[in-house]
């Protein structure tokens, strides 16, 4: 179901609670599952017949259900306190206007399509059926490209964008192949970041609706979404106790290099780690607790009440995930297109002229008092695994016996008030200037999911912005050069090349060590076109982009 490739998948797990297992539990899985097969254990299987005959298995259709679902949520009388949907406004405004959607061939097609096609809304659909291989089989037939990845995230949405484009459309609403995560094209093709969605779908809900629960984000998050929290009234029982600190800094491995804890500590949002299971445990602390200390304490399966997700508001990733009050304990893409449908049509209708927009709608927020204008990017670099560990420790590492003497480091000419992290993993940077103040921030991360490591920025200025991701980048280069030059054969240096971010610097190592060692060229050509049925999708075109370099 994930964009993911086979190789990086493995099995999903949720206790009966709904929410997804925690780590201990998954760490016990993982285990049972490896010794398996190191015994080479068969598995055992059943007939689906045999298995729903006697109970055990079941098939049914959701969509209905889940219809149903949609149109009770929050609705007087329903016993329940999960955030509803006005479809009678969406019907409203977007009598008229028009939709793209994009289930990515994946297991959401169907739902936003029944619901509009309901409300005599018009759309369109990409990619509205279900194929395990994104479409590559039927491309010729079709004429339609085939997915590279199902992720509904630049670059991989960029159908979605060029359809919103061509067809003059106001909207483009992505989701990935288990629908679980959502994508955004606002009118004239705009992609609109999940970070600035969960911002506006804040200041939504807990502001102009006046709802109230945590708000919680991970620590790739946006940190402006704590000012917009700070505005939500009658809202204090939800927010953390004073003085907490993000439970993950407590961590025995995170390591705090520079400035204090309390630097960084938000009064009111949450943080957690990047994941959906971690967002979930804050909506299994119980109210009331008062001692920072235990702010993250969650409890037992046995101690939770019944509606024990109804203490959270909003919940999201920067990875494009998101649950709400009362909602399903994980994520849900279909759920969050709806309420960016619900959102749009709230602002559209009370516009003096009828109208408006994603981006409309983000400047405003951006110009709310406490708010600002912040510019965000994030980077996916194809690294090797001596590459990713580098680059994490060298930011770890770099500043680690600075003295306590008042002065600061720099890092793109701005200074770095706080720095800490966990090695092989994650390391978040803080940093400040005069003009912006403390609002700048940049992370590196390594994926858990694939071999990647990703660089987050963010930013009261694009420029600078753009100069903190340069100076991750040089350092990227630094080591890929060291790297490349420790290639001690052809097929180890296109193993190497396979897996490196392609850039100028790395290029000019790679000629050097082969005019250095006297490899042919052709023979560099040959190995890494023989690895390219070998690796996986992503990589493929990392290889073509060395092979483009080599062959000029």
């Amino acid at each position: 179901a994930s964009h993911n490739p086979p190789e990086w998948q493995g099995i999903k797990f949720n206790p009966r609670q709904g929410y997804p297992a925690p780590t201990k539990l998954t760490d016990v899985i993982a285990s049972r599952a490896s010794f398996r097969q190191l015994m080479n254990t068969p598995i055992e299987r059943q007939d689906t017949v045999a298995a729903e005959a006697a109970g055990t298995f079941q098939q049914f259709d959701p969509r209905n259900l889940y219809l149903d679902y949609v149109r009770n949520s929050g609705k007087p009388g329903a016993n329940n306190r999960r955030l509803s949907i006005n479809l009678d406004n969406i019907k409203q405004y977007f009598s008229g206007k028009k939709l793209i959607l994009d289930p990515m061939y994946g297991s959401g097609e169907g739902y936003l399509t029944k619901i509009l096609g309901e409300l005599g809304i018009p759309h369109t659909s990409l990619h509205d059926e279900r194929d395990e291989d994104l479409g590559k089989q039927t491309e010729t037939v079709r004429g339609i490209p085939h997915l590279e990845y199902a992720n509904p995230e630049p670059d991989f949405i960029q159908p979605l964008v060029d359809a919103v484009i061509a067809e003059g459309a106001d909207l483009g609403l992505g989701l990935d192949t288990d629908a679980d995560r959502f994508g955004v094209v606002d009118r004239g093709g705009k992609y609109i970041r999940p970070n600035q969605i969960l911002a506006m779908l804040t200041r939504y809900l807990g502001i102009e609706r006046g709802e109230q629960g945590r708000v919680i984000i991970t620590q790739t998050g946006l940190p402006m979404i704590d000012a917009i929290a700070g505005k939500m009234t009658g809202n204090d029982a939800y927010r953390p106790p004073a003085g907490t600190i993000p439970a993950y800094i407590s961590h025995p491995f995170y390591y705090r290099r520079l400035g204090s804890e309390t630097s960084i500590a938000f009064t009111n949002t949450w943080v957690v780690p990047v994941g959906i299971k971690y967002i979930i445990d804050v909506a299994r602390v119980p109210m009331g607790v008062t001692d920072p200390r235990k702010a993250y304490d969650t409890l037992s399966d046995a101690q939770m009440p019944a509606e024990w997700m109804d203490t959270i508001l909003i919940g999201g990733e920067e990875s494009s995930g998101l649950t709400t009050r009362g909602h399903v304990p994980d994520k849900d893409g279909i759920w969050a297109d709806l309420l960016i449908l619900d959102m749009l049509a709230y602002y559209g209708l009370k516009s003096p002229s009828g109208q408006t927009s994603l981006s409309d709608i983000w400047r405003e927020t951006t110009e709310m008092e406490g708010a600002w204008k912040t510019y965000g990017n994030r980077i996916d670099l194809d690294t090797t695994t001596e590459t990713k560990e580098g680059l994490l420790n060298y930011f770890l590492d770099v500043f680690k016996n600075w003295p306590e003497d008042g002065t600061l480091p720099t890092i793109a000419g701005l200074e770095v008030y706080y720095l800490g992290g966990t090695r092989y993993d994650f390391v978040e940077i803080f940093l400040q200037d005069e003009q912006y103040g403390k609002r700048h921030f940049l992370r590196v991360r390594s994926s858990g999911t694939e071999p990647i490591t990703r660089v987050y920025v963010e930013s009261a200025d694009e420029a600078i912005a753009q100069r903190m991701l340069d100076a991750v980048l040089a350092q990227l280069d630094v080591l890929n050069i060291r790297i490349i030059g420790e290639a001690y054969s052809i097929d180890r240096l296109a193993d190497v090349l396979s897996n490196t971010h392609s850039s100028p610097a790395a290029h000019k190592a790679a000629a050097d060590l082969m005019a250095a060692k006297g490899w042919p060229k052709s023979a560099v050509i040959e190995a890494l076109k023989l690895r390219i049925p070998h690796v996986e999708s992503r990589n493929v075109k990392v290889v073509h982009e060395w092979l483009h370099f080599l062959e000029q």
